[in-house]
């Protein structure tokens, strides 16, 4: 493949086929032209071996042509570092995503002039009563978090076969302080009626039962 051939797909100039008349691919130009007409003429096994030989076509007519350019406008040769070559991945992107720009025309912009002036500002917003607001009772809640407990009671009262009752309680808490044992005995002593139990090993959660 040649490199005009291959500047002629990536411009939007797409071979015809005889059969049908119509173009070899659907793309209107650059990568993806470039693409599907290496999926339609090569074979498989050969494709990638194929698109390496394109790209490198590609680039490097490319990179000559923006030489040449450069030499036009009285500009020195662009130097092969990474600086230039980025501009130049970027330059072949932006060539190839043209064809995706619907109008007919691009804007460049060649000198601006700057034209300093000061602004005065006048604002107003009605609803900062109620963000000051809600701000404050916010952090109101976030300190309540951190210094008020929380303490939640259970109690599950069980039928028995001799027709009376069992009471299991139940407390948690989300700081285990040593005023919660004593909270927890004295709770259950005024709701339950029971006393202290004979020390033993505290199971995983604290219960009474009557």
């Amino acid at each position: 493949m040649t490199a005009s051939r291959t500047l002629g797909i990536f411009a939007g100039d797409i071979p015809v086929d005889p059969k049908t008349n119509k173009p070899v691919v659907e793309a209107r130009g650059g990568l993806p032209a470039l693409a599907e007409y290496l999926q339609a003429a090569v074979p498989q096994d050969k494709q990638q071996q194929a698109s390496d030989v394109f790209v490198r076509i590609l680039n490097g007519t490319l990179w000559q042509l923006w030489q040449v350019s450069r030499q036009q406008n009285n500009q020195p040769v662009a130097a092969q570092d990474e600086a230039s070559e980025k501009f130049f991945n970027t330059a072949v992107l932006a060539l190839s995503d043209t064809f995706f720009y619907p109008a007919p025309l691009y804007l460049q912009m060649t000198n601006y002039k700057q034209v300093q002036a000061s602004i005065f500002q006048v604002a107003r917003a009605p609803g900062k009563v109620v963000v000051y607001t809600g701000a404050v009772l916010l952090i109101l809640g976030v300190f309540a978090m951190l210094y008020i407990r929380e303490r939640r009671v259970w109690f599950l009262v069980k039928d028995r076969e001799d027709g009376g009752s069992d009471t299991l309680m139940a407390m948690s808490t989300n700081r285990r302080t040593m005023e919660y044992k004593k909270e927890f005995e004295t709770l259950r002593s005024a709701s339950l009626g029971v006393g202290s139990p004979a020390p033993t090993n505290p199971p995983p959660s604290d219960t009474a039962h009557t």
